[in-house]
Formats: structure tokens, C-alpha cells, sequence
């Protein structure tokens, strides 16, 4: 039975209008900025670099656009709550939404006070967006699984179809990295980069968990997530999504008896640490820890080690607020193109791009968001199916590779950043209306009673 029926609750449309106009547009938007570029894969860096010079214009206004759109959006939803709150904070949730703010008064004081100072407009998407989740009414959790799955499906079947209708454009071939041996094919479809579309797969992979009524298209949708999912050869989301479905089973171990339960437990833990293990060397974990330590003759195996070097040489210009909000931007990636041997689009770690761009005070935001995750996903697991910790997990596991909790409203990596936070701020305020609700019941009958 749907939630709004269980707490005897249900939203207003406004509430619903501003959560469904955040869901479609966030998600939107991003598939938009990517059909709005013209690029062709499996040319040589020579040519990328071209293509970024002459970056196209209605690229760099739709980005604009979009950014103001969403900044309108978070704040037409903002503005809405604190007046029907009258002022007063919301209690559920609150702890997770001041680690996000800590996480963005980095980038504004970074902003203004790192080396290379630049207030830019997009630093305010993530803390309007997230602050409009926080402060908004809450939906019922099983609509906004089902809207936030309609948008991911839409990349699925959009980067299928535009592998067959424009493969250049959606489509590397040869693509010569890949672990499937004779499986030259890479898809990038509706993302910026296959690395960045895989993630809206998944996603969709794990919301899927979520106890919702079964369409009979259900099994199917599912099928063409996971074929593009596979197309995407994106071998740190495939190793993410084992994890993910380890947890699961974790969870569905534990209501076993007796000693089936530690048989099938210990079985899983030896999984997840040969799967811990075998990410920690896809991600470079070593890697990471020779570039901290100085080391120069670690080897690369993923060009990254030379990305995180100049990362932190730009960063010792500015320990305490790091290089500026403008590092690893196009332009600075251009300029250390013949270095690193093509344009970065980050510094490809999130803990590296939070020390380079924003310094030590990054950093520390970084690990007090990271924490503010692990708890509120750890606390909702078990009454999610798994979905609430799965989805942090594969998120911040994602962080040694890539920049999850990237600012710009109208990349991917915000899009799949957003729908984590809201559903664990969803299911923070569900949690809350029914241990309301529940007290209430109690309250009557103990009144009945006396």
C-alpha cells in the first residue's frame, strides 16, 4: 500500500510540482548539454583538443541556462517550504543536509579566498538544490522512486537508440581497453562519457530493489539497463554494482536462522573482500597512496598519477583554500594537455579534486558529507532493501575514480548525487511521520484506556 495511505498523509500538488519539476529537469538536462555537443569518438587527442577550442557556443549558453534554471527551480522550492513552515527547520534529515552544506561552503569560500578566486554561479546549485530537498514537504517514497526510474530509463533507451540512429556520436569503436576479449564496442550514449552514464544505469539497477508494484514491462526494462549497462564497459561501475548486489544479499542472509545464516554470511564477506580487493586495484588505490607519499616511481596504470601530481602541486599554492573553483575547467585543461597527454574534465578522485580545488578545508567538509552518508544509509538499509546504503556505497566508492559530489546542476554525476540525497532525505522524513503517527495511535489508546 502506498506510503501517503499508510502515514494517512498526503502532499499538497504544489509539493508535488516542485519535486517532479526537480526530478525531470536535473535529470533532463544533462542528456540536453550532451545532444547539444558535436563529437565524434575514436579520434586522437589532437583532435578532442581541437573540439574544446572551438567549443561550441550554444554548448557554453545551454550549460548557463540550464545552471539558472535549476537555481530558479531550487529556489522557487525553497522560498515555498519556508513560508508554509513559517521558518521552522525540519528535524529529519537535518544532519545529513549540514554535511552537505559543509561540503558547499567549501566551494564558496574556495570561491573566494583560493588562488585563483572565481565566484561562479553553478557553486550555488548544490547547496539551493540539496536545501530545497531538505526543506520541501516530503512525497511519498514509492512516486519518487517511480519518477527518478521514468528519467533513468530515458538515458537506457536514448543512448540505445542513438547508437543505431548516430553511432559516431554515441558509440567508440575500436575500443581497445575493455575486459570483454573481441567486445570492441563502447557505449557513451546520452552521457558525456560511458564512465558517467553507467552510473544513471545503476542507479536505476538499485532503485529497482525498492518494494514497488511490478509492471509487466518490469523484467524487461531491466534486461535493457543491464545490455547497456554491459555496452557501457565501464569496469568500476560493474565491479560497483556486484558490491551493491552483495549488500543486498548481506541483508537477505541475515533473516536466515540458525547456521545458514553465518554459513551464507561468511561466504559474502569472502566475496566482498575479493571484490574489495580486486576494485582496489582497478581504482589505483596504490597509486593513490604512492602520489601522497611522493613517490615517483609508482607505475600507472590509468594515466591518473600524473593528473593527482599536478593536482597537488596547483594545491601547495593555497593549502588551507586550494587553487579555486576554475581548477581542471577546460581551459586549464587544455594548457596541460601535452602533460598529462589529453584535456582532464577533474582531477579523477574526488578526494584530490576536493584538495585541489578547495584545500584542507575541502577536505574536511569532504569527510564530514562522507560520514553524514555512511550514517544515514546505514541507519535506513535494512528498511530499504538495501537501496539506501547501496547507493551511498557505490557513490563514494566512485570517489576514488571520479568527482561524485561535482556542483555544475547540469552533469550527470550532480543528477545521480541529487536522487541519493533525496531518497535518504525521503526516507529520513517518512521514518519521522511514522513514529509521529505511531505515538499518536499510542497516545489514544492509553487516553481510551484511563
Amino acid at each position: 500500500m502506498p506510503y501517503s495511505y499508510v502515514a494517512g498523509w498526503k502532499a499538497d500538488s504544489w509539493v508535488y510540482a516542485v519535486w517532479g519539476s526537480l526530478i525531470w529537469f536535473l535529470g533532463l538536462a544533462s542528456a540536453a548539454l550532451v545532444m547539444m555537443a558535436s563529437r565524434t569518438w575514436g579520434v586522437d587527442s589532437q583532435q578532442v583538443i581541437g573540439h574544446l577550442t572551438n567549443e561550441s557556443g550554444l554548448v557554453r549558453w545551454g550549460d548557463r541556462g540550464f545552471t539558472g534554471l535549476a537555481l530558479g527551480l531550487g529556489m522557487i522550492g525553497v522560498l515555498f517550504s519556508l513560508h508554509f513552515a513559517q521558518g521552522r527547520l525540519p528535524t529529519a534529515g537535518l544532519g545529513l543536509w549540514l554535511g552537505a552544506m559543509a561540503l558547499a561552503l567549501t566551494s564558496l569560500l574556495s570561491s573566494g579566498f583560493g588562488a585563483q578566486p572565481d565566484l561562479q554561479p553553478a557553486l550555488l546549485g548544490l547547496p539551493i538544490t540539496l536545501t530545497a530537498v531538505y526543506l520541501l514537504p516530503p512525497v511519498p517514497l514509492e512516486w519518487f522512486v517511480r519518477q527518478a526510474k521514468r528519467v533513468l530509463l530515458l538515458f537506457a533507451y536514448g543512448s540505445l537508440l542513438a547508437a543505431v540512429v548516430a553511432p559516431q556520436w554515441a558509440v567508440e569503436y575500436p575500443y581497445t581497453e575493455g575486459l570483454i576479449p573481441g567486445f570492441d564496442v563502447r557505449l557513451h550514449g546520452l552521457g558525456s562519457h560511458a564512465n558517467l552514464l553507467a552510473p544513471l544505469l545503476g542507479s536505476y539497477l538499485i532503485l529497482n530493489w525498492f518494494p514497488l508494484f511490478r509492471t509487466r514491462w518490469h523484467t524487461f526494462h531491466q534486461v535493457v539497463v543491464l545490455l547497456a549497462v554491459i555496452l557501457t564497459q565501464s569496469k568500476t561501475v560493474w565491479i560497483l554494482l556486484v558490491l551493491a548486489y552483495l549488500i543486498r544479499l548481506v541483508f537477505a542472509a541475515w533473516r536466515l536462522s540458525g547456521p545458514l545464516r553465518y554459513a551464507a554470511l561468511a561466504l559474502l564477506a569472502t566475496i566482498l573482500t575479493g571484490g574489495i580487493l580486486y576494485l582496489a586495484s582497478e581504482l589505483a588505490w596504490l597509486e593513490n597512496i604512492g602520489v601522497l607519499l611522493g613517490q615517483q616511481n609508482i607505475t600507472t596504470f590509468t594515466g591518473r598519477t600524473t593528473i593527482w601530481r599536478v593536482t597537488l602541486n596547483l594545491w601547495e599554492q593555497n593549502p588551507w583554500f586550494g587553487y579555486g573553483p576554475t581548477l581542471w575547467d577546460s581551459r586549464m585543461g587544455l594548457n596541460y594537455a601535452p602533460i598529462v597527454g589529453s584535456p582532464p574534465p577533474h582531477a579523477h578522485s574526488q578526494f584530490y579534486q576536493s584538495l585541489g580545488e578547495t584545500g584542507i578545508v575541502g577536505v574536511v567538509g569532504l569527510f564530514l558529507y562522507a560520514v553524514s552518508l555512511l550514517v544515514y544509509g546505514g541507519r535506513f538499509a535494512r528498511v530499504t532493501n538495501g537501496v539506501a546504503l547501496s547507493l551511498v556505497v557505490v557513490m563514494l566508492l566512485r570517489g576514488f575514480s571520479e568527482p561524485p559530489f561535482e556542483g555544475n546542476p547540469g552533469s550527470s554525476n550532480f543528477y545521480v548525487h541529487f536522487l541519493t540525497f533525496a531518497f535518504l532525505m525521503l526516507v529520513s522524513k517518512r521514518n519521522e511521520l511514522m513514529r509521529f503517527y505511531s505515538n499518536v495511535s499510542v497516545d489514544r489508546q492509553l487516553s481510551s484506556k484511563t
